[in-house]
């Protein structure tokens, strides 16, 4: 456990580079620890997991050093407890829209002072109880990465009172379901979504939390200059798709 977090990184403002893992093959996770990526978000919002299967992805992602972040399917209290008692470095929210939303993360997510998160010294987290329980706690309440999503108006007009909530570490701006929020679903480069895409980062670093979001390679440049340092290049099913469909237009084309 001496290993720097995820969580220690962004606070000392590196850049961290991620993907999205949708396929429940342990496998995957190690492909990409052995890509060199820093972490991936596994994500149980879009696709069915269950415990077993999260739990040896994350066991797979930490035989190949790689940080995995759990993309829980909402704020619940089960869900999350689950996701970081299986050893997950940290969890990421969706739809976290108030500031009431982002204390009941906070108190899910972390132990008491921070948190009321419920506590068991047997868990796989903690080694199955061979740590001691203050030292676990102490651990787990500096390390485990807070993710909340912004991905709505409601969300963006409520950011002020999100960000004021000590354990929320990391803004995640949404574009696709921020765009849909706004009334033009997919038009990332719309002027509007732009701006507010800007805003946002801009108000959270001001407040001392890190920022990122999904992008292209391409704009990874783009959004590391606007002040993002958590930033996922993609997914692994997607991956997939775009080799293979390259590699068949190039053999059929000749």
């Amino acid at each position: 456990m001496s290993k720097i977090s995820l969580r220690q990184r962004l606070n000392q403002n590196e850049l961290v580079i991620g993907a999205f893992m949708k396929c429940s093959d342990p496998c995957v996770a190690e492909l990409l620890g052995e890509s060199g990526l820093d972490f991936f978000v596994l994500d149980n919002e879009h696709v069915s997991l269950n415990k077993e299967n999260i739990t040896n992805i994350i066991r797979a992602a930490q035989l190949y050093d790689i940080s995995p972040i759990v993309r829980v399917m909402k704020n619940e209290q089960s869900n999350i407890l689950q996701a970081l008692d299986s050893g997950a470095a940290g969890i990421q929210v969706p739809n976290v829209d108030t500031g009431e939303q982002a204390q009941e993360l906070q108190s899910y997510a972390k132990y008491f002072p921070i948190g009321s998160r419920g506590f068991s010294p047997n868990v796989r987290a903690a080694k199955y109880g061979s740590i001691g329980i203050n030292e676990y706690i102490d651990w787990a309440n500096q390390n485990t990465l807070v993710v909340a999503h912004i991905e709505t108006v409601e969300g963006y007009k409520n950011l002020e009172d999100i960000l004021k909530v000590e354990a929320i570490d990391t803004i995640f701006i949404g574009p696709m379901d921020l765009s849909q929020s706004f009334g033009f679903v997919g038009e990332t480069e719309n002027p509007i979504l732009v701006e507010c895409v800007k805003d946002i980062t801009k108000r959270a670093l001001a407040a001392g939390k890190s920022v990122g979001t999904v992008c292209a390679v391409a704009n990874l440049t783009k959004y590391v200059e606007m002040g993002m340092r958590y930033l996922l290049v993609g997914n692994d099913q997607s991956a997939i798709l775009n080799h293979f469909k390259s590699v068949v237009r190039q053999v059929k084309e000749g």
